[in-house]
């Protein structure tokens, strides 16, 4: 959608900062609101949808590491134990702000209840905006 925007095709898109960040530091793109429940730490400039007049309208994406299925727990259980090492680290945390993330970390039930509630609330969303599954 971002080069549909840049072409002229699209009036507004919703992206990732990160996706679109190149284009927004070279001008390209300008943003007019953050999607997020309070302002963004990367963009402390740029008002959210509720301040921007769409109170209750809120999303904040998110980025998982998934196994397949039945990988034993002892294997999830390291690689979340591990991750909880590298995203307390400094550095990290830096590196991830610069970049426009916020480094957290959940645990996988709660991954999994994240996943639930996002689902039903694009249903709810697109039931409300008469649009049907293929």
């Amino acid at each position: 959608m971002a080069t549909a925007l840049l072409r002229g095709d699209a009036a507004f898109t919703v992206e990732p900062y990160q996706t679109i960040r190149g284009q927004v530091d070279a001008g390209a793109l300008r943003l007019i609101a953050a999607s997020t429940p309070k302002r963004w730490p990367a963009l402390p400039g740029v008002p959210t949808l509720g301040e921007s007049g769409l109170p209750g309208i809120s999303y904040s994406g998110w980025t998982a590491f998934v196994f397949p299925a039945g990988t034993p727990q002892p294997i999830i259980d390291k690689m979340h134990k591990t991750l909880g090492v590298v995203l307390a680290d400094e550095d990290v945390k830096g590196k991830l702000e610069r970049a426009g993330s916020i480094a957290s970390l959940s645990a996988p039930a709660e991954l999994a209840r994240t996943i639930e509630s996002d689902i039903a609330s694009f249903r709810a969303v697109a039931l409300k905006a008469g649009l049907e599954a293929n």
